[in-house]
């Protein structure tokens, strides 16, 4: 839209005026038009790469945390691994290995008498704060040297030993056959 002069100039030429316009009215209808910005393909390739990225970081983590620790291992690798056997009165050993560096420790039962059909040797973490016990996995039955491993040993007093019947039990249904004391570096 072109605007018109304040007064009329007669003598003024109306091509004179389109020649030095320069095409402004154009700028003019450019800058006032509103235009929708699209996002430029790079960007949102970028934002999607990067949508991605995290969207593998986070699965892999998942995955990670939800992989079994080599309890066992950890322990036995550890700077820091203190070792306590006591001997069983019907016969064989049981060890109990800690590592405060790993917060972890393991039971290993070596010679001990093959229990009853229908029973199992189980393990107990006791609390150091309140003295309640807590099941580990029970010993397999049929290994040569068994090995039951647990964690958040900065709680653990000591680890005693039963003999349950086969299936989950949360609390001792029998006294402890042994108990094995936390053992510490000094």
């Amino acid at each position: 839209m072109r605007e018109r002069p304040l007064h009329d100039d007669a003598d003024r030429d109306p091509r004179a005026d389109e020649e030095t316009n320069l095409g402004l009215d154009l700028v003019d209808e450019v800058a006032t038009t509103k235009r929708r910005r699209r996002p430029v393909p790079v960007k949102r390739a970028a934002l999607f790469a990067i949508a991605a990225a995290v969207l593998v970081a986070g699965v892999l983590a998942i995955v990670v945390a939800m992989m079994p620790r080599d309890i066992v291992g950890e322990v036995r690798d550890a700077s820091d691994v203190v070792t306590g056997t006591t001997e069983y009165e019907d016969g064989g050993t049981a060890t109990l290995s800690v590592s405060a560096e790993a917060d972890a420790g393991f039971v290993k039962l070596s010679d001990f008498p093959e229990p009853e059909s229908g029973l199992v040797y189980q393990a107990w973490v006791v609390d150091a704060n309140t003295g309640n016990h807590s099941p580990l996995e029970p010993f397999e039955t049929d290994a040569e040297d068994p090995v039951v491993g647990f964690q958040g040993l900065r709680d653990v007093v000591e680890v005693d030993i039963t003999i349950e019947p086969v299936g989950e039990a949360g609390i001792p249904t029998t006294e402890p056959i042994l108990s094995l004391p936390v053992p510490t570096g000094e």
